[in-house]
């Protein structure tokens, strides 16, 4: 039987590249250049070339408005989330392709980055212990510079007898890093300490992925051989000057002028082969599986204040590798060697029937698994498992309705650095120790999906999945109420469990259906276990709660040709509780509501703006409980037939915009505020040119 597309349906690298007709042949390009307030700018290009098979792109792109993007194969740019801080990039790409016929094809693409990232993090952090929580706050400014370069090839070729899909990439990225962070500890209203740390990171990493899927038909079934393999190289330098002082005169002041040298290597091989028996709509296949990974890690940690002519010079080293080696500090250096084979045999069936199908799988796997580390002292862990980790999923559709119902259990083996015996104090207001007794993590979860189409363009989903892990690793933390430091040890837990839903509904409304409704919420619960306790005491489990909502309402109008609108409500509410008797209860929301229009005007003219308030609620620090108006506006006009465009942009006409995120887990709950991009005005001229030769 030939090989058809349905065989090629989970495979990730799949893909329709033929151009379309329209495209076949010609020139697209355009250019922008753009000016504005406080020094901003934007430069950016595009060309394409493309013929009956092929298609060449190049573009690039410069500014310091945070805006990464690349472009597509239309001459659009694509909209990126601009991130934390104030960046200034610089990138350029090229993309190659060729069709050699319908069922053969290849490319390749390569992108080039420059980025240099001012940011500012004001953060409030409170962890949850018995008799009284510890607060944090720290103020974070760094200065990140990173180069990256990206390549990446594939070739697919469909033939009757057989299909090849190969991908292969490579990339490399160096960073440098200046960072100074301010930091204050208390508890019960009292300062425990008091911290600043200045550190400067260099770190270069270069990584190598290939993939190959193949499938050859045999009569009526098919034989699958998949591959991959990938390597990682990451190597870096860290220094730091710690300054660490403590409010109570009983404890002494901690300076430290550290160095941090590390390297890991990872590299990792996996092959799959199945065979697919069909008959008369059901697929019997059985597959069997080898994967190998191997790990180096070399973490040496240096303490160059014991040196007898230390220096406040941060990334100072001394003149002889004898001198250096005598400051090492053992106990928080390492080195590990880990491999691990996996071998895996199953079953795969798939039975289709009327509007339906079912699928089941099941495998068998087999772990064995090694670590060598020196951590002062030669240690080694090793583990061999066989573990049954089924999946099945049911699938089903009749009369405009759609349901899917999966579950899968699966095992998570423990870490096996986390199971050497070690007391890792680098970080003097935080220790880490190992935990040999550590099990593996056992994973249960299932999941519903429901959907109705009403009628055109009109949807109703309901969607529900349920987790719950056994033997779950959390990290057990004793709190020192006279100095602020934390020492933390991984340990098991049981009572992991959450549930989430999402429903949406879409829906037109008005004559023509000239405008679309949407809904959307997705209610969660979560139940954790908190191990946490001052000195000296013992470690009581408690449950933490936490109940969230979220919602989406969104309506697009286009009650014209030359007017679009849209208008948008959002919302996040968290709700924690905790069994602890002093856990105080946690109530916050973040809610957005807003609308964006693009008006045609007079002159041809072209208004596009948006106006969103960002409101936060039941923040710990009161500043951040803030209401945010973020006004955006550009107006536009074509000239020259459309082959020019003049723009004035004006980003945060308020003056008023804010990066602002809330985390909350069973240990604590964390308030971060990222600097952002200050208000400017752009003026920008683009120039569009398309050329298709008459056939």
């Amino acid at each position: 039987m030939p090989v058809s597309e349905s065989d090629m349906k989970d495979q990730p690298y799949t893909m329709d590249v033929r151009l379309k007709k329209e495209y076949s042949h010609g020139l697209m390009a355009n250019a922008e250049v753009g000016a504005g307030t406080d020094n901003r700018y934007r430069l950016r290009g595009f060309g394409m070339d493309m013929k009956e098979s092929s298609r060449v792109i190049a573009y690039g792109n410069a500014n310091n408005v945070s805006e990464s993007q690349t472009a597509s194969t239309l001459g659009r740019w694509k909209p990126e989330d601009t991130g934390n801080g104030v960046s200034h990039i610089k990138s350029a790409g090229v993309d190659i392709s060729h069709d050699f016929d319908p069922g053969a094809f290849a490319a390749f693409s390569t992108v080039y980055e420059h980025k240099n990232n001012i940011r500012g993090t004001e953060s409030n952090q409170q962890t949850y212990f018995p008799g009284g929580d510890e607060m944090k706050r720290a103020c974070d400014n760094s200065r990140v510079t990173s180069d990256k370069i990206h390549l990446k090839g594939n070739m697919y070729i469909q033939r009757n007898e057989y299909f090849v899909i190969n991908d292969a990439q490579l990339s490399f990225k160096a960073l440098r890093q200046n960072r100074s962070l301010q930091e204050r500890r208390f508890a019960n209203g009292a300062t425990l300490n008091t911290l600043s740390d200045e550190t400067n990171i260099k770190n270069r990493q270069w990584s190598f992925k290939m993939t190959s899927t193949n499938g050859i038909s045999l009569v009526a079934d098919l034989l699958r051989l998949n591959a991959s393999l990938a390597y990682n190289n990451y190597g870096g330098k860290h220094f730091s000057l710690y300054d660490l002082r403590y409010s109570k005169p009983s404890a002494s002041t901690d300076r430290r002028h550290t160095y941090l040298k590390a390297g890991n290597h990872d590299f990792n091989f996996r092959f799959k082969t199945s065979y697919d028996y069909r008959s008369f709509g059901k697929v019997l296949a059985p597959f069997y599986e080898v994967a190998y990974e191997r790990r180096h890690n070399d973490n040496m940690f240096y303490r160059l204040d014991q040196l007898q002519h230390d220096t406040v010079r941060i990334s100072w080293l001394p003149s002889t590798a004898d001198a250096l080696r005598r400051v090492l500090d053992a106990n928080n250096s390492y080195v590990y060697r880990e491999h691990q084979w996996q071998h895996q045999v199953g079953v795969y069936y798939s039975q289709t029937f009327q509007n339906g199908e079912l699928t089941v799988t099941l495998p068998l796997r087999h772990i064995r698994t090694n670590l060598s580390a020196w951590r002062t002292t030669d240690q080694t862990v090793a583990k061999r498992r066989t573990l049954f980790e089924p999946a099945a999923t049911f699938r089903w559709k009749a009369n405009r309705h759609h349901v899917d119902i999966s579950s899968k259990y699966y095992t998570r083996l423990a870490d096996l650095t986390q199971m050497i015996d070690y007391h890792d104090d680098s970080n003097p207001l935080y220790a880490i120790n190992g935990n040999k007794h550590l099990k593996d993590t056992r994973i249960l979860e299932v999941g519903a999906n429901y959907t109705h189409d009403l009628k055109a363009q009109q949807r109703l989903g309901v969607a529900v999945q349920w987790s719950r892990r056994y033997n779950d690793v959390a990290m057990m933390t004793t709190f020192d109420r006279n100095t602020g430091r934390t020492t933390a040890t991984p340990q098991n837990v049981n009572g992991n469990w959450t549930i989430a839903s999402n429903i949406h509904f879409t829906t037109p409304v008005l004559k023509k259906q000239k405008m679309l409704l949407s809904f959307a919420l997705q209610p969660s619960y979560q139940n954790s276990v908190d191990l946490a306790s001052e000195m000296g005491q013992a470690h009581p489990a408690s449950i933490v709660r936490s109940l969230g909502a979220d919602g989406q309402c969104k309506a697009d109008w286009n009650p014209s040709e030359h007017a679009q609108l849209s208008l948008l409500a959002n919302a996040r509410y968290r709700h924690i509780t905790g069994d602890r008797p002093d856990f105080a209860t946690i109530n916050a929301a973040d809610f957005d509501y807003g609308f964006s229009a693009i008006v045609d005007l007079p002159l041809s003219l072209q208004l596009s703006t948006s106006l969103v308030a960002y409101a936060h609620r039941g923040y710990e620090a009161p500043e951040m409980n803030t209401t945010q108006c973020i006004w955006n506006a550009e107006l536009s006009r074509k000239l020259c037939r459309g082959q020019l465009l003049l723009a004035i942009k004006a980003f945060d006409i308020l003056g008023q915009l804010k990066n602002q995120s809330f985390h909350v887990d069973a240990q604590g709950r964390t308030e971060t505020w990222h600097n952002a991009i200050p208000r400017y005005a752009m003026i920008s001229l683009a120039w569009r040119f398309n050329a298709n030769p008459k056939r």
